[in-house]
């Protein structure tokens, strides 16, 4: 009967494809549809083994599969490759017949896709010798399944019934097939059991919830102020609570200025920036604004200080002037008084050769400097420059004959780098380009960007005059020449009136600074400068003046923690001065005690380059 309906069937078809032949293509689409029966069509058929053993006379029920599942023809049919060994029913009941091999195939009606099964018939029985699983271990969640398979020992074992057990059916349950069905979270054993010499072999499974989806994040504090060295601990709290996925990611709109790792936050530069919590379920969003606070504003007196980390350098940053108005004299016989009203810290020591190599080791690397010939931004053995004007001058040992300058730039690794033994000593032949442009370049070095830079005007062809000191940014910078003076000179405002012109307030002008007496006296201006007489016109190690030795800050200072504010080099200044020429103050090492005299000022030209001239920096508060 169903061959006929086949017949009938395949002649219809025929006849509409005929009528069909110059219809439109909605046409030839039902014509598909007809062709395949309708619905949704077969992909493949499996069986539950592809191989097995029985007695003669013995029957097992073969399982078949159709992918995919909702195919709308599940319509199978079953042959035996050999019906005088073994025989198999229109549902999957194969029947051993005789001692022998014979194959099972199931093929699918519609698309004829087929799986096998090899049977082997025996007229003894074959004892079973062991079983295993398919999986040692597995995970389920509740309510899902997973079909464990177990492999009975030999293939050609005859009695291979499998009895399967749970340790706890309260956490998952094993069907007579081995389909395993997790119930609640937890852990279950699962154990396959044969009837003929009850061999065992076992899955460990485990349970877990059903998983709960993120909903969102929420940060906690949303804002936070710092200050630049600070840490913070931000927390970021999922919902719902129990949600299956609590990984959040952590980023920062601005490293420059904070950065994070786990929820837990180090100022690094004064500004704001965003901390963002990002989970890694449904990519929720919160943020806390945090605003980090100079650490230079943190100081309330002078002498106090903040430290500073900068490359591989550390120096300290010291408290001057802490009033809109300061007055006090000036000049080498006090006989004049200037008034400041910019409040600001000054360094603790001259810049040294490590923290010059450091900042232009940065900037190499940031492309202010570039090692092509002609370019105002030229670096090479000899020199550095900007705006074609020197910054420093490399080649100055081989123009003079001498063994002063200590830094140097390898054109093979295309870097610098300080002679050893010299980190610490004062960095010399910088012009006050170099000076005023590395204040710049560490300013953007520690903070990440140019927000806070002083200077302005700085161009392809550089000139001083054209220089902008933007008062308002706190970056650094150099001092004023008054500035300079102040900071050699104060001791205290006993009075607290914003004037240290009383007596034991200052150190007169005609004093080094810190020195216990004028300049006249030569263990007095020892104790606290490095010059002439005692230092064979060479600088030394910041910092140990009176003392010596090769540890930085270990010497005599003012009472502000000021070192070599007289002697070991020149320090320029942004002051100008005539119509060419800018400032320099503190005197050398190849000073007479005369030139080390707080009220005594030098001048240079700003392309000048000495080896007994340096700088120091300030910062405003």
């Amino acid at each position: 009967m169903k061959k006929t309906s086949r017949l009938v069937y395949g002649l219809l078809v025929v006849i509409f494809l005929s009528a069909c032949e110059d219809r439109k293509d909605d046409d030839k689409s039902l014509l598909a549809l007809l062709l395949t029966g309708g619905g949704t069509p077969v992909t493949g058929v499996s069986l539950n083994k592809v191989s097995t053993a029985m007695l003669v006379g013995g029957t097992e029920l073969l399982g078949a599969t159709i992918t995919p599942a909702d195919a709308s023809n599940r319509d199978l049919i079953w042959t035996s490759s050999d019906n005088s060994t073994a025989i198999v029913s229109t549902n999957g009941l194969v029947t051993g017949v005789a001692a022998g091999n014979a194959t099972i195939a199931v093929t699918t009606e519609r698309g004829g896709f087929t799986a096998v099964c090899a049977v082997t018939v025996s007229d003894i029985p074959v004892p079973v010798t062991g079983v295993s699983l398919n999986k040692a271990s597995t995970s389920v969640i509740v309510g899902s399944t997973e079909l464990l398979t177990a492999t009975i020992e030999p293939a050609s074992a005859t009695e291979r019934d499998v009895a399967w057990s749970s340790s706890n059916n309260g956490v998952a349950v094993v069907g007579k097939s081995g389909k395993v069905r997790g119930v609640t979270a937890g852990t279950a054993t699962i154990t396959a059991t044969t009837s003929s010499g009850g061999f065992t072999a076992v899955c460990a499974v485990t349970v877990s919830p059903l998983p709960v989806d993120v909903t969102g994040v929420t940060m906690v504090p949303h804002s936070v102020t710092i200050s630049v060295g600070d840490l913070y601990r931000l927390s970021a709290t999922v919902s719902p609570w129990n949600a299956t996925n609590q990984n959040v990611t952590w980023g920062t709109t601005n490293s420059g200025k904070v950065m994070v790792a786990n929820g837990l936050i180090l100022g690094t530069g004064a500004g704001t920036a965003y901390i963002l919590a990002v989970t890694e379920d449904g990519s929720f969003i919160d943020s806390c604004m945090v605003t980090v606070n100079d650490t230079f504003r943190s100081v309330d007196t002078p002498g106090d200080f903040v430290p500073v980390t900068a490359g591989s350098s550390t120096f300290n940053m010291i408290y001057v002037n802490d009033r809109s108005s300061m007055t006090f004299f000036t000049g080498t016989d006090d006989s004049s008084s200037t008034t400041l009203t910019r409040r600001f810290l000054m360094a603790d020591t001259e810049v040294t050769n490590k923290l010059f190599a450091d900042v232009l080791n940065w900037a190499i690397e940031n492309g202010k400097i570039v090692e092509t010939a002609g370019a105002h931004n030229q670096v090479s053995a000899t020199t550095v420059q900007y705006g074609n004007n020197q910054l420093i001058d490399l080649n100055y040992n081989t123009i003079w004959g001498v063994d002063i300058l200590k830094i140097s730039f390898n054109t093979s690794t295309h870097s610098f780098a300080v002679e050893s033994g010299y980190a610490n000593h004062p960095v010399v032949c910088v012009s006050w380009y170099g000076a005023v442009i590395f204040c710049n370049w560490l300013t953007e070095m520690q903070e990440g960007d140019t927000d806070n830079l002083v200077y302005s005007g700085i161009t392809d062809d550089w000139y001083h005059s054209e220089t902008v000191e933007t008062a308002t940014l706190r970056g650094y910078r150099l001092p004023l020449r008054h500035e300079w003076e102040l900071a050699a000179r104060y001791k205290n405002d006993a009075n607290n009136d914003g004037d240290i012109r009383d007596a034991g307030e200052y150190y007169p002008g005609d004093y080094a600074s810190g020195a216990s007496d004028d300049y006249t006296d030569a263990d007095a201006t020892g104790a606290v400068a490095w010059y002439d007489d005692n230092s064979d016109s060479d600088n030394f190690v910041v910092g140990t003046a009176g003392i010596g030795g090769t540890t930085a800050r270990t010497g005599n200072h003012n009472l502000l923690g000021i070192y070599d504010m007289s002697g070991n080099v020149h320090e320029w200044c942004f002051t100008l001065t005539g119509e060419n020429w800018r400032v320099y103050r503190g005197g050398c090492a190849g000073s007479t005690t005369n030139h080390l005299q707080i009220g005594y000022v030098f001048s240079e030209t700003p392309v000048g380059v000495s080896p007994f001239t340096g700088f120091r920096i300030v910062r405003t508060k």
